[in-house]
């Protein structure tokens, strides 16, 4: 007579083990990008000062450009929507228009502190909008402060830019055109449009309400541009991240990332088109920087756009750009070390004790199904995957059911839940350990490998499914006496 053996309790206690790793790994990684507002004890990343060798000496003040810079900010505007809206046509005909990229994590804050300190985000330390630390790099309005250029905030609703940067702006109000009128001294002017980033996070970037969004800021510009005086005044229009389609924003996808910059007016080259080099948003700051004689600080990686000047100085030997030094949260060498380990004590008896390819296809099914729920879901396969904060927790549990619906699937399908779950969970948590940067298997992730940190998430919520659903099975097989291991022995 056959008989049924328990499945051996430490497979059980293995996938026990590895569910807590894979969770608190999972919440780490997110805490530690500032992907979460909490928990609070988890410390989020914090940039390391720059070492000696990397701060270059200061660049004297020169010669003003223009009398004035104003700087519009359409909040989440397409490069591909605004060369179809007549007043950043308007200002493209009248200047240069420059292909410009997010750096870092497209999202507001991200965004700003790019675009006013001339630094990324390892310099910053901005990656998410979680962050509502006052920024540890002064801005370019904090620069023409300290030279006396007197400086404003406008907008029609309240911004978080004065919790950004506290010293920034001297004067802060609504919009008004008639504010930006007049006047021969010097000023720097952040002119800021809330549209279309409220409306397309609500109903996309092409619906109704999204065209009318997007003309709504379109609106703003044209009343900057009437204001202005470009024979003596400059207009810098520019974005801080792009939409996509349906609205959301934080991965890294082209049309999120490629946002517009238009300069047009005094000190800018009249009707260049399109400038053949590119630039990031760093070079914004710097630009204005030359652009109003103010000395750039030590430290700035952005690069002014000579080639959009009406009348370059001498090129001065630019800063290196920002190199992606290795990002590494708190306790994830511990969490990987854990997992890995867990999953190579795994592995020999696998190869050991083997018992046929149902198993280890089960696994591949598991996997499978795992990414066909998710691709069904129509979500992106990024961090743009949430749009809006309060859709977090519900965005998380739908993919941990996701993991437990797929290894379900695997486990009915291999009917051994000790080899399946030794198989998945070696598998899964190499994969995970690998996205996130094991030592000796793959490099440490960096900020802006913001893709492999997506997918090491969906890979720590997977093996945290997985492991949930096996320790189960082992628990519920080993008090029926061994009902779900196929491990047999003859009386």
């Amino acid at each position: 007579m056959a008989r049924t053996q328990p499945p051996p309790a430490w497979v059980g206690v293995a996938a026990a083990i590895l569910a807590i790793v894979a969770l608190g790994s999972g919440t780490w990684l997110l805490r530690s990008l500032e992907f979460l507002p909490g928990p609070r004890w988890i410390e989020p990343w914090r940039p390391a000062p720059p070492t000696a060798t990397a701060v270059p000496r200061t660049i004297a003040r020169g010669t003003p450009r223009t009398e004035a810079v104003t700087l519009f900010v359409a909040d989440g505007m397409r490069r591909d929507v605004s060369l179809e809206l007549p007043a950043w046509q308007a200002l493209r005909a009248q200047g240069v228009d420059v292909r410009c990229r997010v750096l870092g994590p497209s999202f507001t804050r991200v965004g700003f502190a790019n675009l006013l300190t001339g630094v990324g985000p390892r310099r910053h330390g901005f990656l998410s909008n979680y962050n509502r630390r006052p920024s540890p790099v002064p801005s370019v309005f904090d620069l023409a402060r300290r030279a006396g250029i007197p400086t404003c905030l406008l907008s029609p609703v309240p911004t978080a830019l004065p919790q950004q940067f506290p010293e920034a702006f001297e004067q802060r109000g609504p919009f008004e055109a008639a504010k930006l009128a007049g006047g021969a001294t010097p000023r720097l002017t952040l002119v800021y449009s809330p549209e279309p980033d409220r409306s397309w996070h609500r109903a996309g970037v092409w619906s109704e309400a999204g065209r009318r969004a997007a003309r709504e800021a379109d609106a703003a510009l044209a009343a900057v541009l009437a204001a202005s005086d470009l024979s003596r005044e400059t207009v810098i229009a520019v974005s801080d991240h792009g939409h996509l389609d349906r609205g959301g924003h934080g991965g890294r996808e082209a049309v999120v990332c490629e946002v517009p910059l238009v300069l047009a007016g005094a000190g800018i080259r009249p009707a260049a088109g399109t400038l053949a080099v590119g630039a990031d948003q760093r070079d914004v700051a710097a630009t204005i920087a030359l652009l109003l004689g103010l000395p750039v600080r030590p430290g700035m990686t952005g690069r002014p756009l000579y080639e959009a000047l009406a009348d370059p100085p001498p090129r001065e030997r630019w800063l290196e750009r920002e190199r992606e030094a290795p990002f590494e949260p708190r306790l994830a060498p511990i969490s990987r070390a854990v997992s890995t380990a867990l999953a190579l004590a795994l592995f020999p008896w696998l190869v050991l004790r083997p018992r046929g390819l149902r198993p280890l296809l089960a696994t591949l099914v598991c996997l499978g199904v795992f990414a066909a729920l998710y691709a069904a879901w129509g979500r992106p396969w990024s961090f743009s995957l949430v749009n809006a904060e309060s859709e977090v927790p519900a965005t998380m549990a739908t993919i941990t059911l996701f993991a437990a619906v797929a290894a379900g699937f695997g486990l009915a399908l291999s009917r051994d839940a000790v080899r399946f779950g030794a198989w998945a969970l070696c598998l899964e948590a190499l994969v995970a350990g690998a996205l996130w940067g094991t030592a000796g298997i793959g490099a440490p992730l960096a900020i802006d490998h913001l893709t492999a940190a997506f997918f090491a998430y969906l890979g720590f919520t997977l093996l945290f499914g997985t492991a949930v659903v096996v320790a189960a099975a082992i628990a519920v097989g080993a008090g029926c006496g061994g009902g779900w291991s196929t491990e047999e022995s003859k009386t």
